[in-house]
């Protein structure tokens, strides 16, 4: 149902794409926009806490740039 790759996704849109939490909500069929709230936040630690999760995330932004 996602897991991780739906929480950086959800992350990608919210802080690199800039989009809002109800246009996420919808691009991964989630009915709630607070849903994409808890998921940049799960997100956001585990970034935090996995340097290597961290540096893969770096390196895929920046094959999209």
């Amino acid at each position: 149902r996602g897991g991780a790759a739906r929480e950086i996704a959800a992350w990608l849109g919210w802080y690199e794409g800039l989009h809002r939490l109800r246009s996420i909500a919808a691009a991964l069929r989630i009915g709630s926009s607070g849903r994409i709230s808890d998921l940049v936040r799960k997100c956001e630690r585990m970034l935090k806490q996995d340097p290597a999760l961290q540096g893969k995330l770096e390196l895929a932004f920046a094959g999209l740039r």
